[in-house]
């Protein structure tokens, strides 16, 4: 499955607050999260879709 945001277009974004060698995982759980809470129940476009995986990966390392 392809990442829906990468390394490089997290760490281009502000704020970003997961380290780079636990970035792929928190990600992975980030879209885990992204297709259980939002997708079943609305369509977003693709930029709002990466800002959206982008804020849970920032959620998921805040509270670890």
């Amino acid at each position: 499955m392809e990442q829906v945001i990468d390394w490089q277009y997290y760490s281009s974004h502000f704020p970003q607050i997961v380290p780079e060698s636990q970035f792929e995982a928190v990600e992975a759980q980030a879209e885990i999260e992204y297709n259980k809470v939002v997708k079943p129940y609305m369509e977003i476009s693709d930029d709002k879709k990466q800002n959206a995986v982008f804020e849970i990966c920032n959620f998921l390392w805040s509270n670890r």
